[in-house]
C-alpha cells in the first residue's frame, strides 16, 4: 500500500491531473484513493460511470 500512495503524491507534485486507483489483493480502489487524498494538493473524486442511451 505504501508504493501506490507514494506514486499518487509524486504524480500530484508533478502536476498530473489524474491518478487512477486500482484494486489490490487486500483492498478495493477506495482505500488507496482515501489514503492519497490528504497527502496531495488536489481533490479526489469518483469517476462517473459512462452511460449510453
Amino acid at each position: 500500500m505504501d508504493e501506490p500512495l507514494r506514486v499518487a503524491v509524486v504524480a500530484d507534485r508533478l502536476g498530473y491531473r489524474e491518478v487512477w486507483a486500482g484494486e489490490g489483493p487486500t483492498w478495493d480502489s477506495f482505500v488507496p484513493a482515501t489514503a492519497a487524498d490528504p497527502a496531495g494538493e488536489h481533490t479526489l473524486g469518483a469517476l462517473e460511470a459512462l452511460r449510453t442511451a
